[in-house]
């Protein structure tokens, strides 16, 4: 389901139909706000299939950083490796003799060594193939690649689309209010909340915690510290877990800069707020790291 962004949407069906379609595409904005579902879409297009049967179509390939088998977690880089398993790919000619799509997400995690040796599959990728590069900022990609791609920018979408777009889909109208309040103009999230109300009522729940710690004094945030760190869950790492958290405090914090609002006891200003969101950046990459996580934490309550 793709909200928002209709320009893009529109552009590329007219780009369809006038067979000018590009051979890389560089699809660069937030995390959840269409980047993914709108190369989804267009591949299933191309491909002839259904969306959500897109992942077992034998000319489409879909690549990110995976997880390292050693440890579990998130790798820190596109490999060289895996690149090489995507050229392998691009050697055999499309089973159907059409289009071959290939997706990388996160296509700023790319190094030296994996976005060189996947320059090489661009500037001769044989047949009718089409690369769709996702990142949050165009930037960050290597510039070889970035100059021989097509760069789309998509924008965080208003509330009222994302209200629509739920209402569209079968949220009440209610629910569409109160999930677009807390997407922060990401379709992909609001359409998360809407099918999964866990997620939705443990956002809630942690921005009710962020506004409460703003209220305690110093040893009573350590105290909470201890609930936070000790929380268990079994489905992911205790740096995973706090990274979300940390995720949530952002959002929030920027929420409140753009509505001024803070929400404190003390005579505190907005570039304490400032102050406190550039350290929650900060400690979501230590905990990355995989730096004491204690240590990031209490870092952040002292802050305050």
């Amino acid at each position: 389901m793709f909200i928002g962004n209709q320009e893009i949407n529109n552009l590329f069906e007219k780009v369809v139909l006038d067979n000018g379609l590009a051979q890389v595409y560089c699809f660069s904005g937030l995390d959840q706000v269409g980047k993914k579902t709108m190369a989804i879409k267009m591949a299933s297009q191309l491909l002839g299939t259904k969306e959500e049967e897109i992942d077992r179509h034998s000319d489409f390939y879909f690549l990110n950083r995976g997880l390292d088998e050693k440890t579990g977690k998130e790798r820190r880089d596109i490999s060289v490796s895996q690149i090489r398993t995507l050229r392998s790919f691009l050697q055999n000619q499309s089973w159907q003799g059409g289009w071959r799509i290939v997706v990388i997400d996160d296509a700023e995690f790319l190094n030296e060594e994996s976005g060189n040796a996947l320059l090489k599959s661009l500037e001769e990728p044989g047949g009718k193939t089409i690369f769709f590069l996702l990142t949050r900022n165009d930037d960050s990609l290597l510039p070889t690649i970035r100059s021989r791609s097509e760069v789309w920018q998509f924008l965080p979408v208003s509330e009222e689309e994302i209200i629509a777009g739920l209402v569209a889909v079968g949220c009440g109208e209610e629910l569409a209010n109160r999930i677009s309040f807390l997407s922060s103009g990401r379709p992909g999230r609001a359409i998360e909340f809407f099918r999964d109300e866990n997620k939705l009522r443990n956002w809630e729940e942690e921005i009710a915690r962020w506004h409460e710690l703003w209220k305690k004094p110093l040893h009573e945030r350590m105290k909470s510290l201890e609930s936070i760190i000790g929380e268990k869950d079994e489905s992911e790492s205790k740096e995973i877990r706090l990274q979300k958290i940390i995720n949530v405090w952002i959002e929030e914090g920027r929420r409140m800069l753009r509505e001024e609002i803070m929400v404190m006891n003390r005579k505190d200003n907005l570039s304490l707020l400032l102050k406190v969101i550039d350290v929650l950046g900060e400690s979501r990459d230590m905990l990355r790291q995989n730096i004491n996580a204690k240590m990031i934490m209490e870092k952040i309550m002292l802050q305050f």
